[in-house]
């Protein structure tokens, strides 16, 4: 009698410890992509269709609008996330994690932000943003301006 084998219905087009490293440059260029173009330096050897297809694959599995565009003279990939939708990257904050992302977002931005506008830039979850800023308020760090839909947060 034969034996039952199973294998995944679409091949990942990159291994887990690539996976892993890609999800790393992902995490890093997505916080710091509302102040920044994020580009990927093409090593000697690599391919932009399979770093593409790369790319893409992990940005979906973390829940991200990603698209790339190739700069053939630089021999780089342009990374460029689309926030619009509320996308943030998959996976559970720690508060205290968050409540960092959160003061970090603020002090880059120097001026007073909306809710929405905190959630694509920490990259967190509107649930984790509302219990963080509401502890970051009641602590003093950080300043409620405003009410209703046009409420905005800025540091004390």
């Amino acid at each position: 009698m034969g034996r039952l084998r199973l294998e995944p219905k679409v091949k990942p087009p990159v291994s887990e410890r690539e996976c892993e490293e890609l999800r790393t440059l992902l995490r890093q260029a997505y916080t710091s992509a509302h102040n920044h173009r994020i580009f990927y330096d093409l090593h000697e050897g690599e391919t932009p269709s399979r770093l593409r297809t790369a790319f893409e694959y992990v940005a979906g599995q973390m829940g991200l609008d990603l698209r790339i565009r190739l700069h053939r003279k630089k021999n780089s990939l342009e990374l460029r996330f689309n926030a619009s939708r509320g996308s943030s990257i998959r996976g559970r904050v720690p508060a205290e994690e968050a409540r960092k992302r959160i003061v970090a977002t603020l002090r880059t931005a120097r001026i007073p932000l909306g809710k929405s506008e905190i959630i694509g830039r920490a990259g967190i979850s509107p649930t984790t943003s509302a219990s963080r800023l509401s502890e970051l308020v009641e602590s003093g760090t950080v300043k409620r301006c405003g009410s209703g839909p046009r409420t905005t947060y800025c540091l004390r």
